[in-house]
């Protein structure tokens, strides 16, 4: 088993159990597994039981490990294939090593709990080892030796996906604007409502939209009105081109959601990697390159003040003294 600690009594557990549903198709042996999952932070304790992890993917995931404490690795960032496992190296202090860990999956409800742990060189050492053990109990059939290095658990089936090196980026416009309102200042359900604040650059705060995409799936767990379309009023998350509207109903969600990102972000270096958009090169031939995740690099300071500025305007929006209004690009 492997157990994990924090500073603060966090704790994480992990255990490989037994075979969920071996799988062979035309020499592929997918090795699902069964693994028990149990972590402890702040808001108590919680156990999953991941019945889908691949047996591929804890190969992946020993040699990211074995490789990004010695700061060989491609990413700071492993995460399993059905995310319900995301891993982020933070830094090295001496022998102990900085993770958080994101424990994310749907139950009766939605869960997402942040884990904040250190690791020391000797802890490591016995994750490889109990990795290891498990690998050689659950074998990885249908591959030849080191071939496994070449393949990330190809979503089709026999895939071999090469790494691309991407060029950073920062994030840039087009832009979100948010504008935090009195419950009666306005009255959004026409256009008269928020129309003379289209354009304008003055909001209090502007999200970039490639920012804005990467935490879509975040932040489509939330429900909002939509006061540009009166056949369909409710959102699933942002209106991408359009407006949104965050009444005191919708507050709660989303200070939880911008209060765990901040408080993750706050634990990471300085200048935090995003992965972007999927992208093609073409070149003057019109023949596309193999293609590759964009990179934004983003200044830490900048996302812990862009997420405490969405949990303040949340604050005031869950009281019912204020209402929310986001305008997309």
């Amino acid at each position: 088993m492997i157990e994990w600690t924090g500073l603060h009594g966090e704790r994480f557990l992990f255990s490989i159990e037994e075979y969920s549903s071996p799988e062979i198709l035309d020499g592929y042996n997918a090795n699902r597994v069964r693994c028990r999952v149990e972590i402890e932070n702040s808001d108590g304790p919680h156990e999953y039981l991941a019945g889908a992890i691949i047996m591929w993917e804890i190969e992946w995931f020993s040699r990211w490990l074995a490789w990004v404490v010695k700061g060989e690795a491609k990413s700071d960032r492993f995460d399993t294939l059905e995310g319900e496992l995301r891993f982020y190296y933070l830094e090295r202090n001496q022998d102990m090593h900085h993770f958080s860990l994101v424990l994310h999956y749907v139950g009766d409800e939605v869960i997402s709990n942040v884990v904040n742990l250190v690791v020391s060189d000797a802890e490591i050492e016995k994750t490889l080892v109990y990795l290891k053990q498990k690998e050689l109990e659950f074998p990885l059939r249908g591959f030849e030796g080191e071939q496994v290095v070449d393949y990330l658990g190809p979503k089709k089936r026999g895939e071999e996906m090469k790494y691309v090196e991407p060029i950073l980026e920062k994030p840039r416009g087009p832009y979100h604007d948010f504008w935090l309102f009195e419950i009666e200042e306005r009255d959004f359900s026409s256009f008269k409502g928020y129309g003379d604040l289209v354009g304008r650059k003055d909001a209090p705060l502007r999200v970039p939209d490639d920012l804005m995409y990467y935490f879509d799936d975040w932040f489509r767990w939330m429900y909002p009105h939509n006061p540009a379309n009166k056949s369909e009023p409710v959102l699933t998350g942002f209106n991408t081109y359009g407006p949104t509207v965050f009444k005191q109903e919708h507050g709660a969600l989303l200070r939880v959601i911008c209060k765990q990102f901040r408080d993750l972000y706050m634990a990471g270096p300085e200048e935090i990697i995003l992965t972007g958009s999927w992208m093609h090169e073409i070149d003057a031939d019109g023949d596309e390159s193999e293609g590759h995740y964009a990179k934004l690099k983003v200044e830490r300071e900048w996302l812990v003040g862009m997420f405490s500025v969405l949990a303040e305007f949340a604050v005031k929006v869950e009281r019912g003294t204020h209402v929310l209004l986001h305008l997309g690009v």
